[in-house]
């Protein structure tokens, strides 16, 4: 089993005009009876990557596989575990402040609907991120750039040029 967690300093959180902050986060790949039973301090969202796993809360038990975020509200009591045949891996965040039932709400996250699925894999979600394919091209694109000013020079002001969106377009169509 593997976690790793990540404190934030305040001093970081909250963004400028959002009541949000982001207490801890992590990853977790979970042993086959790895299990959890609490009252969180925060709201914490998990993200199943491989495996399967099941929590239960406000009385409800729900299972989950990769692709999934889950939902486990602040000051409630949550039960989660791993399946013992398939073991969930999993990033989490604690966040907290009182811009984060809004913010679940977008993602489509209640305490009545604590599970929503992405994707079916992390390659997946990747894809569908433009910064690969954006910072790609654009240091491809600008490697001679690159070169003559010994990297002082600022991609997003420089490198796209009506020709680099060309390129970017047309990848992003075969997405």
């Amino acid at each position: 089993m593997a976690t790793f967690s990540y404190g934030i300093q305040k001093q970081y959180f909250p963004v400028a005009d959002t009541d949000f902050r982001i207490a801890t986060f992590g990853f977790q790949d979970a042993d086959p009876g790895h299990w959890y039973r609490a009252i969180k301090q925060e709201h914490v969202l998990q993200y199943v990557v491989a495996g399967r796993g099941r929590f239960e809360v406000n009385g409800k038990t729900y299972a989950v596989a990769a692709g999934d975020l889950f939902y486990l509200p602040k000051n409630v009591l949550v039960y989660y575990c791993a399946e013992p045949q398939d073991p969930y891996r999993y990033y989490w965040v604690e966040i907290d402040g009182a811009a984060v039932k809004q913010l679940l709400e977008r993602a489509g996250l209640t305490a009545e609907t604590p599970v929503a699925h992405y994707a079916d894999s992390v390659i997946e979600t990747a894809l569908h991120n433009p910064n690969m394919i954006v910072h790609t091209v654009g240091a491809v694109m600008s490697i001679p750039r690159i070169e003559a000013t010994g990297g002082d020079y600022c991609m997003y002001h420089e490198v796209f040029t009506p020709s680099a969106w060309k390129i970017l377009e047309a990848l992003d169509q075969e997405k």
